[in-house]
């Protein structure tokens, strides 16, 4: 078994997929992704972006002075030798886990890619609520795993014991807590249940990349227990480093080995200097969450009270986003939100007339109140 925080397999080199596999899983995840990111891209002719669910703050000061004063020297991979090293201790002290249950990715998304190959086939499906991340199930095709979508509940929660009737044969489940788009959370307690009667063998893939907004219990202890569990965990959100592309899976070395075949398998190979010692820095700097994550809070409530004033529908979140029912089809909201310089996100087909809502800064929020106001009349 490997060994080390980040699980250093050169030895698989020889085991790697072969070359039409990694193609063909190039070419799948980056058209997922390119859905993923909305129905429109950002563009400079936008005053506020409100649709990508990342940070309205970029990456703190002293992630960017690690970031600038590495640049020089980065004719060399790792230009201290100690980079990774040094990442995977700040990410132990910060998640309160061994550093061996740790592996750094480029973002979060290439690992829940990797997890939908190595535990789902024809024969072994994948749950996941509706809606949530489309990755996942916009991942499927490749195994040819059947995709049991199952409503979340009326608190807008997972509903887990609907999740594990839908597929007594399951290989993986997959939460997003807090759930993107809806920003709502999940109990702790129903997570551990699942897991205590989920099917054996399968995995449960836990997306925690809004958790640092909220006050949810994150599972990451779970993992230390010995669960059949991966949390994947991102700067992309509230770090604001969504541009350098860093995440971690946080789970017991055998299962993280599995993902390694589907790509390339030693990923710290590939990631970005700048990203890891931004991300070292970023772990380091105890006031950050907790005053991004008040930012954000007080932007979110101060909008929630104008929809409750104007008599306007969303679905309250502990996240950096929440659905709107816009009382239309979501992309005739989007373009009338466009033509008031507010990039809006998309609706998802469960719920066609409801568009997501980042949760940007205060001046942010108010601009789009204002041109919510002109276009919804209200």
């Amino acid at each position: 078994m490997a060994s080390g925080p980040f699980l250093s397999t050169r030895r698989r080199l020889g085991r790697m997929a072969t070359v039409a596999t990694s193609l063909l899983a190039t070419r799948l995840i980056t058209g997922v992704q390119a859905k993923e990111s909305g129905v429109q891209q950002s563009s400079g002719r936008y005053a506020v972006i409100l649709s990508q669910n990342t940070s309205p703050t970029g990456p703190c000061s002293e992630a960017i002075r690690v970031s600038d004063a590495i640049t020089p020297h980065l004719q060399h991979y790792w230009p201290h030798g100690d980079e990774l090293s040094l990442l995977g201790q700040a990410a132990s002290k910060r998640y309160g886990i061994a550093p061996y249950f740790i592996k750094a990715w480029s973002g979060s998304s290439d690992p829940a890619f990797r997890a939908i190959v190595a535990f789902t086939g024809p024969m072994r499906g994948l749950v996941m609520a509706d809606p949530s991340w489309e990755l996942i199930f916009q991942s499927a095709p490749l195994t040819r795993a059947p995709v049991h979508k199952v409503p979340l509940t009326q608190d807008y929660a997972h509903d887990v014991k609907s999740m594990r009737a839908a597929n007594p044969h399951a290989g993986l489940y997959f939460i997003c807590n807090p759930n993107n788009p809806t920003g709502t959370l999940t109990p702790y307690e129903d997570i551990v249940w699942l897991l205590k009667h989920k099917p054996r063998d399968a995995v449960v893939l836990v997306d925690e990349a809004y958790i640092e907004f909220s006050d949810a219990e994150s599972c990451i202890p779970l993992v230390e227990q010995g669960h059949d569990i991966i949390v994947l965990r991102t700067f992309s959100k509230i770090y604001g480093m969504a541009g350098m592309r860093l995440g971690f899976t946080i789970g017991r070395p055998d299962l993280i080995e599995r993902l390694l075949p589907y790509g390339f398998p030693d990923s710290p190979l590939f990631l970005s200097m700048n990203a890891v010692v931004a991300g070292t820095a970023s772990l380091q700097q105890n006031a950050l969450v907790p005053g991004r994550k008040e930012a954000n809070m007080l932007a979110r409530d101060e909008t929630f009270a104008f929809l409750r004033d104007h008599g306007v529908d969303y679905i309250p979140s502990d996240s950096n986003c929440f659905l709107l029912d816009v009382r239309r089809p979501g992309a005739e909201f989007v373009a009338a939100m466009a033509q008031q310089g507010i990039m809006v996100g998309r609706s998802w087909p469960i719920w066609p007339t409801r568009s997501r809502i980042t949760v940007g800064s205060a001046n942010d929020m108010a601009g789009f109140r204002h041109a919510l106001s002109a276009v919804m009349s209200l």
